[in-house]
């Protein structure tokens, strides 16, 4: 069982949770900022998980290209050898990330499985060392 670290822009929560969702039916787990409670150091605690993740799955859309935080948790999963990109729609992971392959979620609307989950659960399965890929 790997442990994941979910990337993703506010405008794409929806999908994100679904996704945690999926991951976790897989047998991996996930951390996503929604596990914040209040009154934490939140900058501390995203820190501290992302370096204890085994796999960093940042989900690329147009919001998410944009903001620092997704860039920022994207490089780290990057300079360590743990990024695994998704795109959800048809814009280009931003520049600096594209030399790595990203699994195509196509159009998919966050309802239901996503069309490549398998092609991600291999992905995260081969950055967190489990045999079963």
């Amino acid at each position: 069982m790997a442990k994941v670290f979910l990337s993703y822009s506010r405008e794409d929560a929806a999908a994100a949770k679904q996704l945690a969702e999926c991951i976790e039916r897989a047998g991996h787990q996930v951390w996503w900022d929604r596990q914040i409670e209040g009154g934490t150091r939140f900058s501390a605690e995203i820190d501290r998980e992302l370096k204890n993740a085994d796999a960093v799955v940042v989900i690329w859309t147009k919001s998410s290209i944009e903001s620092p935080w997704v860039q920022d948790e994207a490089a780290e999963g990057r300079d360590s050898g743990r990024l695994v990109p998704i795109t959800l729609g048809t814009d280009k992971p931003p520049l600096g990330f594209r030399q790595f392959q990203t699994i195509n979620f196509g159009s998919w609307d966050g309802q239901g499985d996503p069309p490549a989950l398998d092609a991600l659960v291999r992905a995260i399965a081969q950055k967190g060392g489990d045999p079963q890929t």
